[in-house]
């Protein structure tokens, strides 16, 4: 059978089926398959996962910072805490312990409030509350609120630390005695129940045994510069400067940027007549805390003793406008004023010092001689200072 000669076969067909598969590997790299999906190319790349820490976890960080000494950290640790979870009572009640630590007294009325609205419920909020409001010096409501946390549990022992601080300061060291032996009762190892006692036996004048127990509250929580400065404090009423000083200074080294280790160093120098020394602490104190007012005030103090009135004025009207409410500070603005020769300009502040104190004798002085100078004169006439500075 004839069947003919064999057809030779093409290559065509192939080239062609291979030209596509190169087509659709371009097609495939263009669209994204393969830089998606690496590990079709045999090299897989791990996509990184970012962590996000849930609030409860921010607090216990700073919980681990504060312990350390380390509290700008911690400080950011329980704000972050506070963004993630609005509604963390938790976070913000341990936010306002560190700012009072750092002596931020207005931020932290604010976050300790925000906690107890949050959970009124929960004792440690309102024991924060009242530990901020004690150091405030708005002692009624510190009472108050500490009573509040020792009824929703009798056995929170800071709430019976800090209601002792807060009677010992109103001046009622009965109830204070008892406050602060039942916090040391309830733990003996709280630094704050001993600073009750110190505060206790302050009020009652035993100034040798409130050493004892600053110096414990020292020993078990040496990273606070407070308790430092407590102690210190109680050495200048004793009479033991230097040894206040150094206190000071520890106080300095635990945290840079508390300002009143500062602000106290200035004080013992103002009151040794070290008036440059003195200004150089008050002035550092400005500046690691622009809003301390007691800097400014005391600054307004080193600059009057010594005639510079032109430098005490703005002083002094800084820590006023910073909220200091200080009777000293109206008086010897307004005579300062009128040592300028601006008597018009200082009897504000005159009258301002006799309506806290009445009987206020500097402020007296000097608004009876500034409304005699100025009636002395006619409108043309200059006002000359012919007072002398007030004692």
């Amino acid at each position: 059978m004839y069947i003919g000669p064999r057809r030779r076969r093409t290559n065509q067909p192939r080239r062609l089926l291979l030209w596509l598969i190169v087509l659709a590997l371009f097609g495939l790299l263009g669209s994204g398959i393969y830089t998606q999906r690496p590990e079709l190319m045999g090299r897989a790349t791990p996509t990184p996962v970012v962590q996000r820490l849930t609030s409860d976890e921010r607090v216990v960080l700073g919980n681990e910072a504060l312990l350390k000494g380390d509290l700008d950290r911690a400080l950011r640790e329980y704000e972050r805490a506070a963004d993630t979870d609005p509604f963390n009572d938790i976070a913000y009640s341990a936010w306002a312990r560190a700012l009072a630590i750092r002596n931020r007294m207005d931020e932290a009325l604010q976050k300790a409030r925000r906690a107890v609205e949050i959970n009124p419920h929960r004792a440690e909020n309102k024991t924060v509350l009242g530990m901020v409001l004690t150091w405030d010096g708005q002692l009624d409501e510190a009472v108050g609120v500490c009573l509040e946390a020792i009824e929703l549990d009798d056995q929170q022992a800071e709430a019976q630390a800090f209601l002792a601080e807060a009677y010992a300061h109103k001046g009622r060291p009965r109830e204070a005695m008892a406050a602060a032996l039942k916090a040391i009762e309830l733990n003996d190892n709280l630094a704050n129940a001993h600073s009750g006692l110190a505060y206790t036996y302050e009020s009652r004048g035993y100034y040798s045994l409130a050493t004892e127990e600053h110096q414990r509250a020292v020993e078990l929580e040496p990273k606070f510069s407070y308790h430092y400065i407590a102690l210190g404090r109680n050495l200048y009423v004793r009479g033991r400067f230097d040894d206040a000083l150094e206190q000071f200074a520890r106080a300095i080294q635990v945290d840079p940027r508390n300002p009143e280790g500062y602000d106290r160093s200035g004080l013992i120098y103002y009151s040794r007549g070290d008036y440059e020394r003195a200004l150089n602490f008050f002035e550092k104190a400005a500046q690691v805390d622009e809003t301390y007012h007691a800097a400014y005030g005391h600054t307004g103090w080193s600059y009057y003793v010594q005639a510079e009135y032109a430098q005490a004025i703005p002083a002094f009207e800084k820590a006023i406008e910073l909220g200091a409410d200080s009777v000293e500070y109206y008086y010897e603005l307004g005579l300062s004023y009128a040592f300028e020769g601006q008597c018009e300009r200082g009897i504000p502040w005159l009258k301002r010092a006799l309506e806290i104190d009445p009987a206020s004798g500097p402020a007296l002085q000097g608004l009876a001689d500034c409304e005699e100078e100025l009636s002395q004169l006619s409108p043309n006439e200059t006002l000359t200072p012919t007072l002398s500075p007030a004692e």
